[in-house]
């Protein structure tokens, strides 16, 4: 190659990566600074970490456990991610985290190479902009949650299929389709390939089965899928039967058909998470949402593959009766693409009804940004409106409030003014970057001045109890309420529910009986309470439970604080 085009092929190749360098700069100081600052939260959070824990611990990678019994609500793929992170960082929060950490920026690089394949580079950075400026889309990034890599998988797969039918059936991209909604099975369940095929099924059913695929092609796809999740499966019936698969499926329905006790809502809950917490491109997405649009080109067609996309996800998780905000993470990558394409489309400035919705959006965020701190600070402005007496004694927790939680919610606020000076002078593009960089900047700010404090508030005073007493040869317990954090914080030995002792006492009063995973802890956590046990045992519970353990014999309270109360037993002659 001569001189002269090597300098030019080099050039040009700097100018290709450098978009992609620039993600990664950025997302590192978006994604990795201060991810163990807090602790992790109950209950998911603190249950996945706790299941790669036990991974790390007993070298059982191909089967999930909980507390050192089967945990078959989860397929294992994030936590070979984590665990593998925990491995190299050790256990610990950063470690929880870093794996999503890893996925903001890899998610961030394939929006930026999409986008620009679909359109050009400026449509690349609104949709980058667009979806690492806007609060949950980022947040959930600097979280030990399976929904971020869960999400990639399951947009990739609807992706790849998009480009497989608009590229006359290229082999390869059904290929990389039915591995991606494959992989998403294995991360979080077999919801990950049913959200992608019935979004295939619903644009097939819109455009009329026109440009429908061969019915040989359909086989592939189904091949393809399994090549992601046979070997794990294969490797699980042979090692411990279908036990585990069945009541993995049997959770996934009662998952679907019955409400959660604790996350239960209203069937709009997922639109208004969606509308409010994606601030701010839920101002700019909702015009394309309900904008009908000719399907000419891929760009075009693809906007109509993210509309069924949105409506898949947030119509199929209405009708799940348990109600988590996560559940509707899927929606961000559609929403966020769809607010890039109205920003795109603007020529001089916002819609009025756009700017309307930014305003009260953004009002509502800076609002509480502010309000929650001053509130929190100063308990007995609200105690008199809370009933629930552990509310109200969690709301005296000790934290760190310092003055400088205002900081974010003030940059919104001025970023909201400039970006609307900006659009007024028809200066729509400055408006757009002041706006979403000065949200993605005050959205990380966020996570470091509010979540250590809220977290002090909801679990705090539990988590220093446990942390405490792991200086101590103990059991840990909580009763009454459901936790991972006595797992987790409490370092649950391996060997702790299957000591002699305990296994004694279970072939004495239980002989007879076939332990479930569930069924063996409650045995575990009732010898605790009323067994022989052969070293200290201390409880957390909280006080609306606190007044049976006050009359067990042995139980000996030994403080109270926030709403949770301690107790403990000592070994029995």
């Amino acid at each position: 190659m001569p001189r002269n085009h090597f300098v030019i092929f080099h050039r040009q190749s700097m100018r290709n990566l450098k978009p992609y360098l620039i993600i990664l700069i950025a997302g590192s100081m978006l994604f990795f600074p201060f991810l163990g600052k807090s602790h992790l939260f109950d209950w998911d959070e603190i249950n996945f970490a706790e299941t790669s824990r036990e991974m790390v611990l007993t070298g059982n990678y191909t089967q999930a456990q909980v507390d050192y019994q089967q945990f078959w609500e989860k397929p294992p793929l994030f936590f070979w991610l984590q665990s593998s992170s925990m491995r190299i960082f050790g256990i610990n929060e950063f470690a929880a985290r870093f794996p999503n950490a890893v996925c903001g920026i890899l998610t961030l690089m394939l929006l930026f190479a999409i986008g620009k394949k679909l359109k050009d580079e400026k449509f690349a950075w609104l949709w980058v902009l667009a979806y690492a400026g806007s609060i949950l889309p980022q947040f959930y990034f600097k979280s030990g949650i399976i929904d971020p890599w869960f999400n990639l998988f399951m947009f990739i797969g609807i992706y790849a299929f998009a480009t497989y039918a608009q590229n006359k059936f290229q082999l390869k991209w059904l290929f990389i389709s039915g591995l991606a909604a494959g992989l998403a099975a294995l991360t979080k369940g077999p919801v990950g390939i049913g959200i992608v095929g019935l979004t295939i099924g619903i644009y097939y059913i819109v455009n009329r089965f026109r440009n429908f695929p061969p019915i040989l092609h359909i086989v592939y796809y189904v091949f393809f899928i399994g090549l992601s999740i046979l070997p794990w499966v294969v490797i699980e019936v042979a090692r411990n039967g279908t036990w585990f698969l069945s009541e993995f499926f049997k959770y996934q329905l009662r998952l679907a058909t019955t409400e959660d006790a604790s996350h239960g809502g209203f069937f709009g809950y997922h639109f208004v998470v969606v509308f409010f917490l994606c601030f701010p491109v839920s101002a700019f997405a909702i015009r394309p949402l309900f904008q009908k649009t000719d399907a000419s080109t891929h760009y075009l067609d693809f906007k109509k593959w993210m509309i069924i996309t949105f409506w898949v996800v947030m119509i199929v998780f209405s009708i799940v009766q348990t109600k988590i905000a996560h559940y509707s993470s899927m929606a961000y990558f559609p929403f966020t693409f769809l607010g890039a394409y109205g920003l795109y489309a603007t020529v001089d400035k916002w819609k009025k009804w756009e700017v309307a919705i930014l305003i009260f959006t953004g009002t509502v965020f800076i609002s509480l940004a502010l309000l929650i701190p001053y509130v929190l600070q100063h308990p007995s402005l609200i105690t008199e409106f809370v009933t629930d007496e552990f509310s109200n004694q969690a709301l005296y927790a000790e934290s760190n409030w310092n003055g400088l939680e205002i900081i974010p919610p003030i940059m919104v606020l001025i970023a909201l003014i400039v970006a609307l000076y900006f659009n007024s002078r028809n200066m729509v593009q400055k408006a757009v970057w002041v706006l979403f960089i000065s949200a993605a900047v005050a959205i990380n700010l966020s996570t470091v001045l509010f979540v250590p404090n809220i977290e002090r508030y909801s679990q705090g005073a539990m988590i220093d109890f446990l942390k405490e007493k792991n200086q101590e040869d103990c059991y840990k317990e909580v009763i009454g309420y459901k936790s991972y954090a006595h797992l987790f914080y409490g370092q649950r030995k391996p060997t702790d529910n299957i000591n002699p002792t305990f296994l004694t006492w279970l072939k004495t009063t239980h002989p007879e009986e076939e332990y479930t995973a569930a069924r063996y802890r409650s045995l575990f956590s009732f010898w605790l309470v009323y067994g022989n046990i052969d070293k200290p045992a201390y409880f957390v519970t909280t006080v609306r439970k606190k007044d049976g353990f006050d009359q067990m014999q042995g139980m000996e309270l030994i403080g109270e604080k926030n709403g949770y109360v301690f107790f403990k037993r000592l070994p029995t002659k």
